[in-house]
């Protein structure tokens, strides 16, 4: 498109906004949430677990994060909007990506990350892999954006696609001829569809918000699940135990992960046909092999949890051993964040200014 035309109708689309309904970009950003919808039309369509949900006080944590917080109940929780601390720049107010100032498209992110964050291998020998593996298991413990699916419940091409047929959530990345890395592949294209889009809390009006599909708390849902379906699918109703695979138990080695056989193709490619994948709390297990590794040793801590109660505790049915379980682990999974992963990836003087270090005591 030419950079003319592109300045002319990301100029027209927001006066679209500003004629149409006499609303400028700060007002769509600033007013337009502070408007109390429960008392308009959109009450009546709003999602109930948006709206005002009655609470009870329970020892265990529910698996969607509701009712965490007595005086907020939906903040934190599963399919709930992601919170800006600063308002969106979309190009047009409302949804369109972010543009120029003058209008025109902004360069492409691969030439960006080029250009600003080289490729250079550098090596500290104060931390290991392990940072990196706990880093990725805890964001997959606290975010996952929503992504955008075909009817297959597969990630959707954007590449591939004439422009004409792809989905609108399709913005693929350019990548220049002579990439310093793709050249050598023939690539030009990068696949990138953006998440969908989420109501604010109380179906506020606004910009477009991002759903999160899992609680944002640290509460270990990566390996029970947000959702009781999920939780169901990966508990073996026995002991308090999680499902796991004796794929090599006859060889004396310890148990793995379930297979995946619930979508099997939903966060699992380049998979043979005559295998599948691990199944968790979170499709993302498998990602990369430590992120699976940390999955698998969650698992077992759990049933280790579970076996070790039902020792001292023979009175308990599967429930409470199982609700337990996941209580310690979850209180572990948070220690360890607290105790050893963020002053690492911090620094002592960031844990101390912002009060963020573990009590001695409780």
């Amino acid at each position: 498109m030419d950079k003319k035309l592109g300045r002319t109708l990301s100029n027209l689309r927001r006066q679209a906004y500003t004629i149409r309904f006499g609303l400028s970009v700060d007002a769509i950003a600033h007013g337009l949430p502070q408007v109390d919808t429960s008392k308009t039309a959109v009450k009546d369509i709003c999602p109930t677990f948006l709206q005002p949900v009655k609470c009870e006080v329970s020892r265990y944590r529910t698996l969607s994060g509701m009712c965490n917080n007595l005086d907020n109940p939906s903040w934190g929780s599963a399919r709930s909007a992601m919170i800006r601390f600063i308002p969106p720049s979309y190009g047009d107010g409302i949804s369109i990506p972010r543009r120029a100032f003058d209008g025109s498209p902004l360069p492409s992110p691969r030439v960006v990350s080029l250009v600003m964050h080289h490729d250079v291998s550098e090596h500290d020998f104060g931390i290991c892999n392990m940072i990196a593996a706990w880093g990725q298991m805890l964001d997959h413990d606290l975010t996952r954006a929503a992504p955008s699916l075909d009817v297959r419940k597969r990630s959707i091409e954007c590449c591939n696609t004439p422009s004409e047929r792809r989905h609108y959530n399709c913005y693929p990345v350019d990548i220049p001829q002579d990439d310093p890395f793709y050249k050598f592949f023939d690539r030009r294209c990068m696949n990138f569809a953006r998440s969908l889009a989420g109501l604010q809390p109380g179906c506020r009006l606004g910009p477009r918000w991002q759903i999160n599909a899992i609680s944002s708390y640290i509460d270990g849902n990566f390996i029970y699940g947000s959702n009781e379906e999920v939780a169901s699918r990966l508990r073996e109703f026995k002991g308090g135990r999680l499902k796991t695979s004796p794929l090599y138990r006859n060889l004396g080695l310890k148990d793995l992960l379930p297979m995946k056989t619930v979508d099997p193709d939903l966060g699992c490619i380049a998979r043979p046909r005559n295998m599948y994948c691990f199944d968790a709390g979170d499709n993302r297990v498998n990602e990369q092999l430590q992120l699976a590794v940390m999955h698998v040793i969650m698992m077992r801590e759990h049933n280790r949890l579970a076996e070790g109660l039902a020792h001292v505790n023979p009175h308990w049915d599967d429930e409470t051993l199982y609700q337990e379980a996941r209580h310690i682990l979850s209180a572990e999974i948070q220690h360890v964040t607290y105790n050893e992963f963020l002053p690492i990836v911090l620094g002592h003087q960031i844990m101390k200014k912002y009060d963020l270090n573990p009590l001695p005591k409780v």
